[in-house]
């Protein structure tokens, strides 16, 4: 008899949070409570789940999992350093395509309709948004971000902590660099530096963060 999969943490109450409780609840995953900061949430409920408190109340479910669930890209790589022993779930809807020869890390959260290529690397807390695809190759490093309808065509590298706006396009091995900002609708034919912002078709720098 197989055990039970442990309850589940979700560390935040905003819109990205109730996003991925709708992901926990197709996966059939037992929720035991949302964390959040601000106070004015705790006792209350969201979506029908219990604010249980702070992010520190963690600590006090150390046989949970848990995931953050904060679309702020820094806030994720803030709330996974603040708990280096927490235990982080993958959160992969079941509609979603991961191809077997595929990596997704710990605490990604991919959502319904995305396709993930064969050989493809998603590092940790990446969030890969509805009907996205990343092609064969590709390479997304930790606490990125994938807005919906994007599409990443095959050895593409995008950075740790970059943003790809909605219905944003990177081309064959284009690489984004960590930090930088794809606009959406925007589509980058060649490469974009760490911490810059890209807008338009094709795409062009116009700032730094």
């Amino acid at each position: 008899m197989s055990e039970e999969p442990a309850g589940v943490l979700v560390l935040g109450a905003g819109g990205h949070g109730k996003s991925v409780l709708g992901v926990l609840v197709a996966m059939g995953r037992r929720v035991l409570g949302v964390l959040d900061d601000a106070s004015g949430l705790w006792g209350t409920r969201v979506c029908g789940v219990p604010v249980l408190g702070g992010l520190e109340e963690l600590r006090r479910f150390p046989d949970a999992e848990a995931v953050i669930a904060l679309g702020e890209n820094a806030a994720r790589r803030d709330a996974a350093r603040r708990f280096p022993e927490a235990r982080w779930a993958q959160v992969l809807y079941p509609g979603a395509y991961i191809n077997p020869l595929a990596r997704v890390g710990t605490g990604c959260v991919v959502f319904p309709g995305a396709v993930i290529g064969s050989e493809a690397f998603i590092g940790d807390h990446v969030i890969v948004s509805a009907h996205t695809t990343v092609g064969h190759d590709v390479r997304i490093e930790d606490f990125a971000q994938v807005a919906p309808g994007v599409q990443i065509a095959g050895g593409a590298l995008i950075g740790a902590g970059a943003m790809l706006g909605i219905g944003s396009i990177v081309c064959p091995g284009v690489r984004i660099g960590a930090g930088a900002t794809l606009g959406a609708g925007a589509c980058a034919v060649r490469d974009v530096p760490p911490g810059a912002r890209a807008f338009g078709v094709p795409a062009r720098v116009v700032g730094a963060q």
